[in-house]
């Protein structure tokens, strides 16, 4: 038996999907991938399952295109082949953007994945942008605590949420200035004159935006929610994304050299940066 060979997708999902939750997700990820016959890598046991790895799941309602999928096989397929499989066997909703070959079983996305960054369209009650969420924002940020009432599987909890907010802008056009960092690559197209740009701790716990707005005092309404990068930090404590995608960016507009727009280009840039970066 050959030595397994582990590919990493980067995906998005977006429309009527997003609103698939975290665990059927995963069933469809599953038949998706029985369907596009890829030569899988399977568990042990009665019930063998393809070896899948997800990173922090998206929460119900979200909009992304920075989800990722580390994909076991029994045999190598190339970047490019294997995602125009997967991508034909997915349903509408779902793309995918990059793949990466890993040399071997390293940390799990759930582990190496730190923050997350997030545009959000953000209304009150007449579709606008709040008015006062200039000074909201202000007040939270100088905030020394920004406890949240969270509810999971029943039980209640206080969480502080000021140390899990890493970074924050009120967008007016464009994009977050470059002092915030930001990786714009995910940005989704359209959106309005003035949104949010956050980025939140994904670790010990996934922040959410909307808790942020939340704790809010005008109550704003967040129609949209996308996160548009997860990150990861290397050594040196600087910020990256699981599969690089610098090669494939053209603007701040959220568009990649895609499949139809020259994807085996994509493809080769993904792995050449991939054999440089030893990954």
């Amino acid at each position: 038996m050959t030595d397994s060979a582990i590919t990493r997708l980067r995906y998005a999902k977006r429309g009527p999907v997003r609103f698939v939750s975290h665990l059927d997700d995963i069933r469809l990820w599953e038949r998706a991938l029985r369907k596009a016959a890829l030569p899988l890598a399977f568990t042990q046991g009665f019930t063998p399952r393809p070896r899948l790895r997800f990173g922090p799941a998206l929460p119900t309602g979200f909009a992304s295109a920075a989800e990722y999928v580390d994909i076991e096989l029994t045999e190598p397929i190339p970047g490019g082949a294997l995602s125009e499989r997967v991508d034909d066997a997915l349903p509408q909703g779902y793309s995918i953007l990059a793949a990466r070959s890993l040399p071997a079983k390293g940390e799990s996305l759930q582990a190496a994945i730190v923050a997350a960054e997030y545009a959000v369209v953000v209304e009150d009650d007449n579709g606008e942008f709040p008015a006062a969420l200039d000074d909201e924002i202000l007040v939270a940020l100088e905030s020394v605590n920004l406890p949240v009432r969270l509810v999971r599987k029943g039980v209640e909890k206080i969480v502080d949420l000021r140390p899990e907010i890493l970074a924050l802008q009120i967008v007016r056009g464009g994009c977050p200035q470059p002092e915030t960092g930001a990786f714009l690559g995910g940005l989704p197209e359209g959106l309005p004159e003035k949104w949010l740009w956050l980025r939140l701790a994904s670790q010990p716990r996934s922040a959410r935006p909307t808790e942020f707005l939340s704790v809010l005092p005008s109550g704003p309404r967040a129609p949209l929610v996308h996160r548009s990068a997860q990150l990861v930090r290397d050594d040196s404590g600087s910020y990256g994304e699981p599969i690089d995608l610098t090669p494939l960016r053209e603007s701040c507009d959220g568009s990649f050299r895609t499949k139809e727009e020259g994807s085996e280009e994509a493809w080769s840039c993904s792995d050449a940066e991939a054999s440089r970066a030893g990954i």
